[in-house]
């Protein structure tokens, strides 16, 4: 649902309603005046759709360049290795932020620190 905004043609007052397009010439009354209230005038607005960066898409390998381009890759990605091994692939992408999709945790971390301690491949800091 887009988001319209109105102003009182009186005291110029706005309001930003978030509505269903079908709603968008029903005019609301302004809460500024307490004894005639009066139907606000809807204004020109947009929002700017955020921009698809071209990047390097690690977990595919590739550079892409949108949404559909990296959706597209993993499409022909998948196909290509169902052709190579014979079984079905279903190549998708997968943020390397996400750590829940990855299977990585925090668990093990202090373990793995003081390994890398005790082995001399990392100096021991001090919190005082």
């Amino acid at each position: 649902m887009p988001t319209y905004e109105y102003r009182c043609k009186e005291c110029g007052r706005k309001l930003s309603i978030h509505r269903p397009v079908e709603d968008r010439d029903c005019l609301p009354l302004c809460v500024g005046h307490t004894e005639h209230p009066y139907r606000m005038v809807r204004t020109f607005s947009f929002q700017m759709a955020p921009v698809f960066q071209e990047r390097y898409e690690p977990s595919l390998g590739v550079t892409v360049s949108s949404n559909r381009a990296l959706m597209d890759e993993a499409k022909r990605l998948s196909a290509a290795q169902s052709e190579i091994t014979g079984l079905d692939c279903d190549i998708q992408p997968v943020a390397l932020s996400d750590t829940k999709a990855l299977g990585v945790d925090g668990s093990r971390l202090e373990e793995s620190e003081k390994r890398a301690v005790d082995s001399g491949q990392r100096e021991a800091k001090l919190w005082l």
